[in-house]
């Protein structure tokens, strides 16, 4: 990042920061070697000496050449294999910042026009996932602290936001409130919102308005952790000016829907079985969505898109003799509208009622909608069998 602040926007000197690259290959290489000497000389000496001359069996206690092995595996591990993703890490991302600084005009003008984010994009896409670390280790601490656990929508909106804002007034420029809503995205409880809208349409009032509460604290939470994240860059840093994004090129799109729909396996712990199946609801969603918004408003798109994933989950149904949701939940949370009803709360919070009211009614519309699709599908086509 450093390199990239001082050498990028010249096509000339951003080539200096190909050696860096070649010298995180020369550390790996040291780093293994070494790594590899420990390992093999104390694994070789302590197995001469423990099966051959002792004739004990390999890792024995009563060897006392199984610590050497031991510490020669560790450092091989930690010193080699740590190296090695080092090495990867720091090639992939300066490969590709090489490549956006050698496309041609016409590539560059396919892509968006503007080179200097597309050598920046490797970089921004680290730090994305640095942001979003921070609620995958929140997610793995709050199953050991109750208070965590209680506090966790809120503390990781809060440190995204601030993260986030770090980012933004130090590193570069990027639509603030796309990148903290993406970064929440995993916890954001618009799914929850759909299933209780669709409780509350079959009749089912009591765990309806549980469930529906429940969603709504939880963007409650959300909604105030950026609000304070908020509060507190102004007190530290200056205001946040709106960046206005243009359209994604599809060469982008495409791949980042694929990407999406991977993730839902393990976001759901689908079996290798299912794979392909999640990958394919997602196309049939993210897809249908897409066409439909050619011709008719987001309203519409959005019942469209819930009918056809309705009806496809329906199909695997029937034909694989599985539960529908394995293909439901993956596709219809292409369309749950939780980032709505948080950029709603987020103008209530701004003292900008009129919009949140706005938003805040059009969540519930969006879920409303969603789930008259799910169920006319299954009026067409009913599943065999359901969770």
């Amino acid at each position: 990042g450093i390199l990239f602040y001082f050498f990028a926007g010249d096509n000339t000197t951003i080539h200096y920061i190909e050696g860096f690259a070649m010298g995180a290959s020369s550390v790996a290489l040291f780093s293994r070697v070494g790594g590899g000497i420990f390992t093999k000389s104390a694994d070789v000496g302590a197995d001469l000496v423990g099966k051959v001359e002792a004739g004990i069996p390999e890792d024995d206690p009563r060897n006392p050449g199984v610590i050497a092995d031991n510490v020669g595996d560790n450092v091989g591990d930690v010193a080699g294999m740590g190296s090695d993703i080092f090495e990867s890490y720091c090639g992939s991302m300066i490969a590709s910042i090489a490549l956006a600084a050698s496309m041609t005009s016409a590539t560059i003008n396919n892509l968006g026009g503007n080179q200097f984010m597309l050598q920046f994009m490797p970089l921004l896409l680290a730090s994305l996932g640095l942001i979003c670390s921070i609620v995958g280790i929140l997610t793995v601490l709050k199953n050991r602290s109750d208070y965590l656990s209680e506090s966790f929508e809120f503390l990781s909106a809060f440190l995204v936001t601030i993260v986030s804002a770090i980012f933004y007034h130090y590193v570069t420029f990027f639509n603030f409130q796309n990148v903290i809503i993406s970064s929440l995205i995993v916890i954001i409880p618009g799914i929850g919102v759909t299933i209780a809208m669709n409780e509350l349409a079959s009749q089912n009032l009591v765990s309806g308005t549980a469930r529906l509460m429940g969603a709504l604290i939880g963007l409650l939470k959300i909604s105030f952790g950026i609000f304070i994240g908020a509060q507190t860059n102004l007190l530290i840093f200056d205001k946040i000016e709106y960046v206005k994004i243009n359209s994604i090129s599809p060469f982008f799109i495409i791949p980042a829907m694929l990407l999406t729909s991977i993730t839902f396996t393990i976001i759901f712990n689908a079996k290798k079985n299912h794979y392909p199946w999640v990958l394919i609801s997602g196309i049939v969603t993210f897809g249908s969505l897409k066409l439909s918004n050619i011709i008719f408003d987001d309203i519409i798109s959005i019942f469209i898109a819930s009918l056809l994933i309705g009806l496809f989950s329906n199909l695997f149904s029937r034909v694989m003799d599985r539960p529908s949701l394995i293909t439901l939940l993956p596709g219809i949370i292409f369309l749950v509208p939780g980032s709505v009803g948080i950029k709603g709360l987020n103008f209530l919070f701004d003292k900008n009622v009129i919009a949140g009211l706005e938003s805040s009614i059009q969540m519930f519309i969006l879920s409303i909608t969603i789930v008259r699709g799910l169920l006319i599908a299954n009026i067409f086509l009913s599943p065999r069998k359901g969770l």
